[in-house]
């Protein structure tokens, strides 16, 4: 039988479940062979129900949503002397969304399709060797009810028929990829025990916080457990999550499915073979971590550290938030602006002027000012700015980034004076990622000079009113 028609038969058999006489039923031991190294995966993901968005910070407005997506890969669990959990190759990863009425695919390309699994204190950190996700293809095979955790369901001691056990809310934040768990009701039961499974029955709720809001879950799962070759072969989770609008993420209320097959293999897929290993630098970093973002239309190109995300895109300026352990730290604003004749540059102490022009009478002084050439090559001006902004102490840290053409970039950090701490130099590590990518073609109508944007944004009201959510 093949993998996709045995899935087919999970799902139509998998909540069927035939009488059993208990007393006859003996104690087993529910426990993932370590020695299970290679496995094939797939996971097929449904999800619909509404999006939740509140753009100026009055009203609430609702989206509905609906996703279908497939997960297929190879996965190879690594031992105890390998810096990461396992290696992946992905066959098939596709998810297609309809949100409003508009239709959007991800899909991850065939040059990202070797990923490794990290077990970060028991989080999945999925990376790349070589190259970096964006943000859509790091959220695309990132999905709840992972293969490699999928052990948390299983008790910790050996279980008859009819016997229940809990979870610890640590294992539950793991599997549901939130940030906490503050209480559960979840209860698992071993419904039946045949010559070749064991099924398991999971129900109950999740009161937990993902991006620093609170977020409730009701879950109904079923794990067929191999006993023949001791790894779960089947989960079928269906979640009901309702989620509230965080500082950098609509909120939601939706009911998902997802359906998990995963069948052990003998051999090892040749691209996962030690010999392609050995050529492979699998140890995780800072670096590797980062996303890729690109703003075609704008021309420039960033590698985020993964706190940021991308709130609103347009031809001519991103704006991304900076959100740690659920707190507002800051907003960044990469904007293009009017380019100079070819050769030509802002001195730094023309750029200061500029930036204390944008600020007006929120500004208060400078706290430093530098310049110098980026990695790639490029000129680079830096400014922090401190004032008062709706009776709040700012900071504003200013960058401008030139090529030898005349093409121009602004990035803008702003953030609370109280939360420089926390900030760190994230504006460095931001701005050491930035690019200039090639423009696209011109269109037919031609721009003026009336269109173009100021030399720098004025930093103020806008940018300082949001980190008081």
């Amino acid at each position: 039988m093949n993998f996709d028609a045995r899935l087919a038969l999970f799902v139509s058999l998998s909540f069927f479940v035939p009488a059993f006489s208990a007393a006859a039923e003996p104690s087993v031991e529910l426990k993932v062979n370590p020695d299970a190294q290679n496995r094939v995966v797939k996971v097929v993901m449904e999800v619909e129900g509404t999006v939740r968005v509140n753009p100026d910070g009055t009203k609430i407005r609702e989206f509905p949503m609906a996703l279908t997506g497939t997960l297929q890969y190879d996965e190879r669990i690594l031992g105890t002397d390998s810096p990461v959990a396992a290696i992946r190759k992905y066959d098939e990863a596709w998810a297609d969304m309809k949100l409003n009425g508009q239709d959007e695919r991800t899909t991850l390309p065939a040059s990202k399709t070797l990923v490794i699994a990290e077990l970060d204190g028991g989080r999945q950190n999925l990376f790349l060797a070589e190259g970096h996700f964006n943000r859509a293809e790091c959220d695309l095979i990132n999905v709840q009810c992972s293969s490699l955790l999928a052990g948390h369901f299983l008790p910790k001691e050996k279980v008859k028929v009819g016997d229940e056990w809990t979870f610890e809310n640590d294992r539950l934040a793991e599997l549901f990829l939130l940030d906490a768990v503050s209480q559960n009701d979840i209860k698992a039961k071993l419904i039946q025990i045949t010559k070749t499974q064991a099924k398991i029955d999971i129900s109950g709720a999740i009161a937990g916080a993902a991006g620093g809001v609170a977020t409730d879950l009701t879950i109904k799962a079923k794990v067929n457990f191999n006993l023949e070759n001791d790894t779960i072969e089947w989960v079928a989770a269906a979640i009901d999550e309702n989620r509230a609008i965080a500082h950098n993420a609509p909120g939601f209320k939706v009911k998902a499915v997802i359906r998990m097959l995963s069948q052990p293999v003998q051999e090892t897929v040749d691209s996962l073979s030690d010999a392609k290993l050995a050529k492979l630098d699998l140890t995780p970093n800072a670096g590797k971590m980062l996303l890729d973002y690109e703003a075609k239309e704008a021309g420039f190109g960033l590698l985020l550290e993964r706190d940021w995300t991308m709130m609103s895109e347009t031809a001519k300026q991103s704006v991304f938030r900076l959100v740690k352990q659920g707190d507002l730290i800051a907003q960044c604003n990469v904007t293009r602006i009017s380019d100079l004749k070819a050769g030509e540059q802002m001195t730094l102490e023309a750029f200061q002027q500029e930036v204390q022009k944008s600020l007006g009478k929120n500004f208060a002084q400078f706290a430093d000012a530098s310049e110098g050439l980026s990695s790639n090559g490029l000129r680079r001006l830096r400014v922090t700015a401190n004032g008062v902004a709706e009776s709040m102490p700012i900071e504003w840290i200013y960058y401008l980034f030139s090529d030898d053409s005349g093409r121009r970039y602004s990035i803008v950090f702003t953030l609370e004076t109280t939360l420089a701490e926390k900030f760190a130099e994230a504006d460095r590590n931001f701005a050491s990622g930035f690019e200039m990518l090639s423009l696209p073609e011109p269109k037919a109508t031609a721009t003026t000079e009336a269109g173009a944007q100021p030399m720098v944004r004025a930093a103020t009201a806008p940018e300082a009113s949001i980190l008081k959510k």
